[in-house]
């Protein structure tokens, strides 16, 4: 069972909140802190499949300001006008036309607009290569990458990628970089990537978050990491 867990084994860094650990069936959230803690208890003991354990943050929450309605709010945030009964039903309003100012909206972040995101190359080392469709090219500072991307390093290059959130990510040699999914949730300033790291070594740097529900997934087949403050090292 222990086996079996680690091989499917990934986090999610969220300088909030710190690491969402995510097993086969369920996740857990936990300070960064604990991290360390957590893997060393996983080595010792069996996870059992029937604990009913926190989900991660499926829910964006908006705090109303003056003059807002359910339907400008709808408008503004969600990919669908007919929600609109449905987010009041979720969060139980009286009075579409009249919020109360500062109370708090759930929306679930699939009920949300978003576009196509980006990460861009800011520091290059040797001659790291890109993957486009299966065919590579030389990475230049200031690339633009895309979802789907794919960034290799051999013995003698590294790179340096800044994701839309500002935080980023330094691929060592002989590495591997899978940019999976890069998400903007429009008119917010919430970001939401998924990278898979294959092999190598990354050293993490995170960015403050302004907007609860930011933050990256990374992906490994496994994991040996140490964490201070909001660098994280991690090496597959």
């Amino acid at each position: 069972m222990i086996i079996e867990t680690l091989s499917t084994l990934s986090f999610t860094v969220r300088s909030r909140v710190g690491i969402d650990i995510k097993l086969p069936r369920y996740s857990i959230v936990m300070p960064a802190f604990g991290f360390s803690l957590f893997l060393s208890l996983l080595f010792l003991f069996p996870v059992n499949s029937r604990a009913e354990l926190p989900k991660l943050l499926s829910d964006w929450e908006y705090e109303v300001k003056k003059g807002d309605t359910l339907w400008l709010l709808t408008e503004r945030f969600l990919n669908d006008e007919y929600l609109a009964e449905t987010l009041r039903t979720y969060n139980r309003v009286e009075n579409p036309r009249q919020l109360p100012v500062g109370k708090i909206l759930k929306i679930p972040l699939s009920w949300m607009r978003k576009k196509e995101s980006y990460a861009v190359v800011v520091e290059v080392r040797g001659a790291p290569e890109h993957i486009v469709n299966r065919a590579s090219r030389a990475v230049k500072v200031g690339d633009r990458l895309q979802t789907g991307e794919v960034v290799t390093t051999d013995d003698e290059s590294a790179v340096s990628i800044r994701l839309k959130d500002g935080s980023l990510i330094y691929l060592q040699s002989n590495g591997k970089l899978i940019l999976q999914a890069m998400q903007h949730y429009e008119n917010t300033e919430m970001n939401r990537s998924e990278l898979k790291l294959p092999y190598g070594k990354t050293d993490v740097e995170v960015a403050p978050q302004k907007e609860a529900g930011s933050g990256f997934d990374i992906k490994t087949p496994s994991l040996v990491t140490s964490v201070r403050g909001t660098r994280y090292w991690l090496e597959f």
